[in-house]
């Protein structure tokens, strides 16, 4: 029996399937760690938000800038798991020196990141849209005027922007935002000049494809978060507690049990940002053998707090 923790596997013939570059569901959500697969996290309201409070009725104490009303809502965090065949076959032993397992590794780990990007993209896309004045592919439109009207209804200043990558290549043209930069030259308006003039910290801009065509038909590429525009608060901490605020998060369960591992598992060296790589050795799988593989997570995305995140509809109908 090989010991696949020693031995690399070096086939030729091997493939490397694209990475999921230009996702940004790590940069957009905060994460809420947990040890429990299901319990509840904080959801804040607006019910009791803005009330007007007489000093002289009560002690006096420090002011809130802004009050939500919160309740404990359930979550479960579901497990998301890819498993993968490596064979290892000696008499196929190359030069060229490939780890085939750390492939397998990177590309189950890279399927899940897809799913976590349109997952996201799922629960930014259900928070509440508004229809802008006219397309901004009209030159008479005014973005900028649409998104200081969107970011007036929510509850609290937004600091991100979530822009779709033909989105963002028609703004750096428009006529009314090239005005505000004061210049005339095309393309001249950099992400930073946008930031500013929609008067967010960020903005991200999603660029990563997804083959839309069913198994057969032709390839039909097309960006997973089509032709968004979204604004909301995001917390600045990357880890958030229970008691902090944010537009969205991800539950994640740090340490998730795999199921249906019949075989001494290892825990692979590439686990990385709560994922679990476990690898056995199945004997039976094929002539020579093989490396069983399996990439797992456990998380929940949900909304914390809806009126801190808005979008518009028909940008560029």
């Amino acid at each position: 029996m090989l010991n696949i923790a020693a031995v690399i596997n070096q086939l030729p013939g091997t493939s490397i399937a694209y990475r999921a570059q230009g996702g940004i569901a790590r940069d957009l959500l905060n994460v809420i760690p947990s040890e429990l697969v299901a319990g509840s996290y904080t959801f804040f309201g607006r019910e009791f938000a803005f009330r007007m409070e007489d000093p002289s009725m009560g002690r006096l104490s420090e002011a809130k800038e802004i009050d939500f009303s919160e309740q404990e809502k359930p979550f479960l965090a579901r497990p998301y798991g890819l498993k993968g065949a490596v064979p290892f076959d000696v008499n196929q032993l190359t030069k060229t020196r490939v780890n085939r397992l750390q492939q397998q590794v990177r590309g189950l780990t890279d399927t899940l990141d897809r799913w976590l990007e349109k997952q996201t993209r799922d629960l930014v896309d259900s928070f509440t849209k508004d229809a802008v004045a006219k397309s901004w592919n009209d030159d008479t439109s005014d973005p900028i005027q649409d998104s200081k009207k969107l970011a007036q209804k929510l509850a609290m200043a937004p600091n991100v922007a979530v822009i779709g990558k033909r989105v963002v290549d028609r703004l750096v043209y428009h006529p009314a935002v090239k005005a505000l930069r004061n210049t005339a030259a095309a393309g001249s308006v950099s992400l930073s000049d946008l930031a500013a003039m929609l008067e967010v910290e960020k903005i991200l801009v999603p660029s990563l494809k997804v083959n839309t065509a069913r198994k057969g038909q032709a390839e039909n590429l097309d960006y997973l978060w089509g032709d968004v525009f979204w604004m909301g608060y995001r917390n600045p901490s990357t880890e958030i507690g229970t008691e902090e605020i944010t537009f969205g998060a991800q539950v994640r369960v740090d340490v998730p049990e795999l199921k249906e591992v019949a075989r001494t598992s290892q825990v692979y060296a590439a686990s990385e940002q709560g994922t679990l790589v476990r690898v056995w050795e199945n004997p039976e799988r094929g002539h020579a053998g093989a490396a069983m593989i399996q990439v797992g997570r456990q998380y929940d995305l949900k909304q914390i707090a809806p009126d801190l995140g808005r979008g518009l509809n028909g940008v560029l109908a």
